[in-house]
């Protein structure tokens, strides 16, 4: 029995001897004040792929919103240029791509890319985006139209043929 009384005993005196001193030195009520808690950023999850059924319904949507270009662009692979440059392959492409097209001037001198923000921006306000610019159309300013415009025209391409 005295072997367990002086085991147990002098851990237990140690025990309360370094918590009175904590205690002493960090008090409780002050520690809350001063511990911030900032939390940890959760890994983000892998952005689930959208159902076949969604990106057909978009595909459809978006087809029926490129009826507006096909009356200036022609949106098929022979690339034919009508009163606009034809739209074949154009997300992704160079802006002013077209080299037997005559651009405006402000168009013509765009550096960069048609990727999908960039398109997104022309096709809701073309004059606002090229002021002057030589194209009539006033602009699709519904966001999901626009969206859906997209998702069809990265339909239209070869991707061996990018410009």
């Amino acid at each position: 029995m005295k072997k367990i009384f002086f085991a147990i005993f002098p851990s237990i005196l140690v025990t309360a001897f370094a918590w009175t001193i904590s205690n002493i030195l960090i008090k409780p009520e002050e520690a809350k004040n001063i511990i911030s808690v900032n939390p940890v950023p959760m890994k983000k999850e892998k952005a689930q792929e959208p159902p076949i059924q969604n990106i057909s319904q978009e595909f459809s949507l978006g087809e029926k919103q490129a009826k507006k270009c096909k009356a200036c662009h022609s949106l098929k692979k022979d690339k034919k240029i009508k009163i606009g440059p034809p739209l074949w392959s154009i997300v992704g492409a160079k802006k002013a791509r077209t080299t037997n097209f005559k651009y405006s001037e402000k168009l013509q001198n765009l550096d960069g890319i048609w990727n999908e923000e960039e398109l997104s921006k022309f096709i809701k306000a073309p004059n606002q985006y090229i002021p002057k610019t030589k194209m009539l159309f006033k602009g699709i300013k519904n966001d999901e139209d626009r969206k859906n415009l997209i998702i069809f025209l990265k339909t239209l391409t070869d991707e061996s043929n990018k410009n």
